[in-house]
């Protein structure tokens, strides 16, 4: 998951605890600890089958313009859930 795009913020505080509840794995988020920008090489290396954008009040319709002009980290077109998309 992650909660920002420009930079890529991966989720802290609560969220993580929530993936981990639906069966998921946060990979670079940080429970109960604040969010932070994850570096491009952890993204890289975690290389994520699925990306979840969850930004706050911002919807589908509003994100999914945004990301072919969005500044992403290094190697984001690499990953595996960018290729599926």
């Amino acid at each position: 998951m992650l909660e920002w795009l420009e930079p890529a913020f991966a989720p802290g505080h609560w969220v993580p605890e929530q993936v981990a509840i639906a069966g998921g794995d946060q990979g670079f988020g940080r429970a109960g600890l604040p969010a932070l920008p994850p570096l491009a090489e952890e993204i890289r290396a975690y290389a994520p089958e699925v990306i979840v954008l969850i930004r706050a009040a911002i919807t589908k319709k509003d994100i999914l313009p945004q990301l072919p002009s969005a500044n992403l980290p290094t190697g984001w077109e690499d990953l595996p859930a960018v290729k599926k998309w």
